[in-house]
């Protein structure tokens, strides 16, 4: 058997002294959907394309996984890439902060296991929760967003 540890790096300065498994109810999925071309500039895209806004609703928790794909991919050379804000910071750590690479249509890109920030991951309830495209597309014409953010209930 083995098990995936996911979240923010661990601190290997420290030693490792328990470790806590929970239960299934402590894991919350929320799919995320922004429908249309979001991609033709950096913008909050729930806030910018989709005009509205999400709160945490739920006991504090950390963002442990981001995933995201596209209907329509960029008809130019790259495609956008995508980060998480949690109360108006970035969670996600890969590529200089800039999130995830989307790719091909329909194709899921899963974000690392550990490229998260430790001080941005945390959720306390009525966070604001946000997608934001932190490059744009060549042509800025992706479109048909569609976003999973997991969550683990503290």
């Amino acid at each position: 058997a083995s098990m995936q540890i996911a979240g923010a790096p661990l601190n290997v300065a420290q030693a490792l002294t328990a470790l806590e498994i929970g239960g299934p109810g402590q894991v919350v999925v929320m799919d995320l959907k922004v429908t249309g071309t979001y991609a033709d500039n950096v913008e909050d895209v729930l806030a910018g394309t989709e005009n509205r806004y999400i709160r945490w609703r739920k006991s504090a928790a950390y963002l442990v996984a981001i995933s995201a794909t596209h209907k329509t991919a960029d008809t130019g050379a790259a495609q956008p890439k995508l980060n998480v804000k949690v109360a108006g910071n970035l969670v996600s750590t890969e590529d200089s902060n800039a999130g995830l690479q989307l790719s091909t249509a329909g194709a899921w890109v899963e974000g690392s296991a550990v490229e998260v920030s430790a001080s941005n991951y945390d959720v306390a309830f009525n966070d604001a929760l946000e997608l934001r495209v932190t490059a744009a597309g060549t042509n800025g014409n992706a479109a048909n967003l569609n976003a999973c953010l997991v969550f683990v209930i503290a």
